[in-house]
């Protein structure tokens, strides 16, 4: 499975944020522990979109090669209007494969969170 790598990297983010909050736990309050704790709820943050971005682009990606693959397959209007690249449609097939969908979703993603996703 393709998201075992962004697992990893979620899991190390969110092993990070847990250690600075750890480490700023038997800190006196001030400055200084406000400013590791709100450092570590930003990464949990940061990790949690990540993730979700590499999820959302995997489904995009699985998605759009199986109506590839099958163009009678129905999918859902949300995934019938979405903006991908012209060269992950025209591109030559032997030269980009399966992953010219998965790189036309990560372009998707790119600029974007999961909050706007």
């Amino acid at each position: 499975m393709l998201l075992n790598t962004a697992l990893l990297h979620f899991n190390e983010d969110i092993g990070r944020a847990t250690a600075l909050n750890a480490h700023a736990e038997p800190m006196a309050a001030g400055i200084v522990r406000d400013d590791i704790l709100r450092a570590a709820w930003m990464m949990a943050v940061g990790a949690c979109d990540a993730y979700f971005s590499d999820a959302y682009a995997d489904l995009v990606s699985r998605t759009l090669q199986a109506k590839a693959l099958h163009p009678a397959m129905a999918i859902p209007d949300r995934m019938n209007n979405l903006k991908i690249p012209v060269v992950a449609v025209i591109g030559e097939r032997r030269i980009y494969g399966g992953w010219r969908w998965r790189m036309a979703a990560r372009e998707l993603i790119e600029d974007e969170n999961v909050l706007s996703l």
